[in-house]
């Protein structure tokens, strides 16, 4: 962090609530259709602005964007954390979090997808949505659910 505060990294290194993962992974894959999924291991439709990742088909005029590809899902995920906790559009989602976490409330991610209105080009509409996907799906019964690292044997 900036400041070196052990606060800051604190807030920085948290988890991130699975509801709100699964809630996005869904929308961002259509439910595990998408051809970023099936060909680039990628969950969240990240954007990346190098030489690699997937053109998008329907990419607006001026946009130079492509998506991020990984080797393996677990890389999407990991990739995915890392941006929720580090990059400056997110400050919210972790002062949110940072919130709940002090008033010893659980991270639903349908409250902390109020704070993700830069994920998405559709802002409001997409919050809106992954928050009906995570009730409707009952995805808040997840947050215990932890992610452990792919083991080879």
């Amino acid at each position: 962090t900036e400041t070196g505060d052990i606060k800051d990294i604190l807030v920085k290194l948290d988890e991130v609530s699975v509801s709100m993962a699964l809630g996005q992974a869904i929308q961002e894959t259509g439910w595990g259709e998408s051809r970023f999924l099936i060909q680039g291991n990628s969950i969240f439709a990240e954007w990346t602005w190098g030489g690699d990742g997937m053109l998008p088909r329907a990419r607006k005029d001026g946009l130079i964007h492509r998506i991020k590809t990984f080797p393996t899902l677990y890389d999407s995920v990991d990739s995915y954390a890392n941006n929720l906790n580090r990059t400056r559009y997110y400050a919210g989602f972790r002062r949110m979090r940072a919130t709940l976490r002090a008033q010893d409330k659980p991270l639903y991610g349908r409250w902390l997808m109020s704070s993700m209105v830069r994920y998405s080009t559709q802002k409001d509409v997409y919050i809106l949505e992954v928050k009906k996907i995570i009730r409707d799906n009952n995805l808040d019964d997840f947050n215990t659910v932890k992610l452990e690292p792919e083991v080879n044997t």
